[in-house]
């Protein structure tokens, strides 16, 4: 029942859970950015005194996610509200709306070069818009359900989708933008649960040879980009899976689950090598710093948790107030 599920899946849950998601690292390491999803909106963070530096207040809907442009001086949210909004960093002020999407968006990332935005949705399309000037430029439609997930390859020619149908799909835009249409040129299948198959987390590789994908079945899986070959399967979390990401380094998989725990993976050898936990119920998201040496995770117990990506320990933990220890 798609009525009942936000940006995730999830129906609002009772009680007390608020959701932190989408930690986002500025490009220097030094600012986190989250999505506080029923406040309506995205929140940063200086890391090294865990001051809340800015919120970002316009969105009349729940907030599911938050980037940084890759130049650090814009941030992109999106929202239940079915829109797109840009951000400047410095001060907080709205530079762009992008309305466009007729249901609400899930997911929104930047071209490498800062340029241009994808998002996805509910409506089941990606849209490719100008960062500067917020014009829809193109519509990609091919799944046969939600979009949860997107992300651009290194050099900024291809994007990936991952859906609710259990696939994820890579999208050749420069070829796209030449024929106006969207041109679709692997679709990943492999993802297969006894419930749920859908394709949650999406991302590409540093070098773009590799994709990886993050399943409600359980699993994660790495696959070759350019012949969508699937290479490896990771299997330890026993629970859904909701995202994953490489390490800047290409050498370490991060994952989160719905089982409260954050996995740090080997990529050549398939091995969990770091278990972990501290959130108080489902984990949402989790991202590298640009140099690898730290995640960000982000769940449903209303923190956002910093972790040492090579020990495992926790170094810091920001909550949805202005409390942070």
């Amino acid at each position: 029942d798609l009525g009942c599920r936000n940006r995730r899946g999830i129906a609002r849950p009772g009680g007390s859970h608020r959701p932190l998601i989408s930690p986002a690292f500025s490009p220097d390491g030094t600012r986190l950015a989250v999505a506080d999803v029923y406040a309506r909106v995205a929140r940063v963070w200086d890391l090294a005194g865990g001051q809340q530096l800015l919120t970002l207040v316009g969105h009349t809907d729940d907030v599911n996610d938050v980037v940084f442009s890759p130049d650090g001086t814009r941030l992109a949210t999106v929202s239940t509200d079915n829109t797109a909004k840009v951000w400047d960093v410095a001060t907080g002020e709205e530079l762009l709306k992008l309305d466009g999407h007729p249901a609400q968006v899930s997911e929104v990332a930047f071209k490498p070069d800062g340029t241009q935005l994808a998002t996805v949705g509910y409506d089941g399309t990606t849209k490719v818009w100008s960062a500067e000037t917020g014009e829809e430029l193109l519509t990609l439609a091919g799944h046969s359900g939600v979009i949860f997930g997107v992300d651009w390859n290194p050099d900024g020619s291809r994007v990936i989708t991952g859906s609710e149908d259990g696939t994820a799909k890579v999208w050749d835009l420069e070829a796209s933008a030449a024929a106006a249409t969207g041109m679709e040129i692997l679709t990943l299948e492999g993802h297969a649960g006894d419930l749920w198959s859908d394709v949650f987390g999406v991302d590409f590789g540093p070098d773009g040879s590799l994709l990886a994908t993050a399943s409600w079945d359980g699993t994660a899986k790495v696959w070759d980009s350019t012949t969508g070959e699937e290479l490896l399967t990771l299997e330890g979390h026993r629970d859904r899976v909701n995202e994953v990401t490489f390490s800047p380094d290409g050498e370490r998989l991060a994952t989160v689950s719905f089982n409260g725990t954050a996995k740090v993976w080997d990529l050549l050898s398939g091995e969990a090598i770091l278990t972990l936990t501290g959130h108080a119920g489902i984990v949402w998201d989790v991202a590298f710093s640009p140099d690898g040496a730290y995640l960000a995770t982000a769940g449903f117990d209303n923190t956002t948790r910093l972790w040492d990506a090579s020990t495992g320990q926790e170094i810091l933990i920001l909550t949805g107030n202005e409390q942070n220890t």
